[in-house]
């Protein structure tokens, strides 16, 4: 009987901890990556390179083979439109003719592939690194229309091009700059500069752990459009759309952007975050690789505790 009756506690605390979090995000762009053989994203600056390495044979300046072309010496005659050398030690001079010949190809080839190999390497070293930062910041739920002018910012921003990405970050802060006093809680962290293919890969674990913060999406803007649901869900006044006793007192934002050449400090004070802020909104709009803005929760109906924010973003710190 006890037995039963610990399994039904439990089940009980396992039913009302679920939480049916509300979210909206807005980004885009994209990473080059050598080692998966793209020639380029559409966003960022710089010259695309070829995927595949540089060979010896087929289309180099020497075909197929070495081709031996002799060299007149002199006392040759012609007869019967073939090439006749006089005398007796013609024959030796022709092997010393070939076998220098034949030493000169072997250095050239030596001296080619070293030359691809050192090619090759420099172009390893110039391949641009990519810095990957995240921000995120705890706002009181005072600043709720902070979150409606994300949402109207996410309607009306194309995000197919670096251009348009730059705006929507800058839109965005400056959206923020007008809540300063509500801003309760922030975090910031920077990964080292990364290949593309690492850097797409830091990109995507911090992106992902943000909308992974909640199970319903109200807005998403990306470059296959806007999708919009139900923003609000009907409740009693009293209870979460989750059917939990709950105050909304914060809302999250998270910012995500990868770019070069960005140095992201750590935040402990108000102007810490104002200097991190700053710093992003003067990234080069070409220099941007991807970005991704998210915010949680995006419903009134969703209420979000202080335990809840920083249980589920256990990285932000009291300002």
């Amino acid at each position: 009987m006890l037995r039963r009756i610990a399994l039904l506690l439990v089940l009980l605390c396992l039913a009302t901890s679920a939480h049916a979090r509300s979210g909206g995000s807005m980004g885009g762009g994209g990473f080059r990556s050598r080692s998966s053989g793209s020639s380029g994203s559409s966003f960022g600056s710089g010259s695309s390179r070829s995927s595949s390495s540089p060979s010896f044979g087929g289309g180099s300046s020497w075909g197929g083979g070495t081709r031996i072309i002799p060299v007149p010496i002199g006392g040759s005659r012609y007869y019967g439109g073939s090439r006749y050398y006089g005398g007796s030690s013609s024959g030796g001079v022709w092997v010393f003719v070939i076998v220098v010949i034949f030493i000169v190809v072997i250095v050239l080839v030596i001296s080619r592939r070293a030359r691809r190999k050192s090619g090759g390497a420099m172009d390893n070293d110039a391949e641009p690194k990519i810095e990957t930062a995240r921000v995120q910041i705890g706002l009181q739920t005072q600043a709720w229309s902070l979150v409606e002018r994300l949402e109207s910012i996410a309607r009306g921003t194309n995000t197919n091009d670096s251009g348009s990405l730059h705006s929507m970050l800058v839109a965005t802060i400056q959206a923020l700059g007008k809540y300063r006093d509500n801003i309760e809680y922030a975090a910031a962290e920077q990964s080292k500069a990364l290949p593309p293919v690492d850097a797409e890969r830091q990109f995507g674990r911090w992106t992902g752990e943000a909308r992974l913060s909640y199970d319903r999406e109200v807005v998403r803007s990306d470059r296959f459009g806007v999708q919009v649901q139900q923003r609000e869900v009907a409740t009693d006044g009293i209870h979460d759309e989750d059917g939990q006793l709950a105050v909304a007192e914060f809302f999250v934002l998270t910012i995500v952007i990868a770019t070069r050449g960005l140095t992201v400090a750590t935040v402990r004070t108000h102007d810490d975050l104002k200097k991190v802020l700053d710093s992003l909104a003067y990234v080069p709009a070409n220099d941007i690789m991807a970005l991704e803005i998210v915010w949680s929760p995006a419903a009134k109906s969703d209420a979000m505790s202080r335990e809840d924010m920083e249980t589920t973003f256990p990285a932000l710190r009291p300002l």
